[in-house]
Parts: structure tokens; sequence; C-alpha cells
């Protein structure tokens, strides 16, 4: 690899990093009480990949993690 695919490369990993930071920081984090650490997340890029999409139903107090829910009981 020359020095000038390697420079591309490196510019594309940084603004990469950029952006993977920026959206862990915009992601919501808490489910009511709980919190939701990542890979886990709520909000679209938030998440790992789909495995990790977490659905909170504040109202009915239900938390669902790949289609299956579970009761929030904190």
């Amino acid at each position: 690899m020359g020095a000038v695919e390697l420079t591309v490369f490196h510019v594309i990993l940084l603004f990469w990093s950029f952006r993977t930071a920026e959206s862990q920081i915009m992601a919501l984090h808490y489910c009511g009480d709980i919190e939701i650490p990542y890979p886990f997340g709520m909000a679209k890029e938030c998440f790992l990949d789909e495995r990790f999409k977490i659905h909170c139903d504040s109202s009915t107090g239900l938390v669902a993690v790949n289609g299956t829910f579970y009761p929030n009981e904190n």
C-alpha cells in the first residue's frame, strides 16, 4: 500500500471514528430508571446492530429486546 493510499485510509478511519463517537454520545441511555449501555440502544445508530435494539414503552413498563418483551421491574 502506497503512502497516498495509506493517508486516505487514515483520514477515512478518523472521520468514521468521529461519527461513531458522536452517535454514542447522542444515544438515549435510559429506559425509565434502567440504564441502557452500548452496544444496546434505542435510537437509530445508537446500537451495534438490530440484535441489540431496545424498544422502551414507558406507558406499559415493558422493554423489548429482539422482539421479546420483558417487564421493567425496578
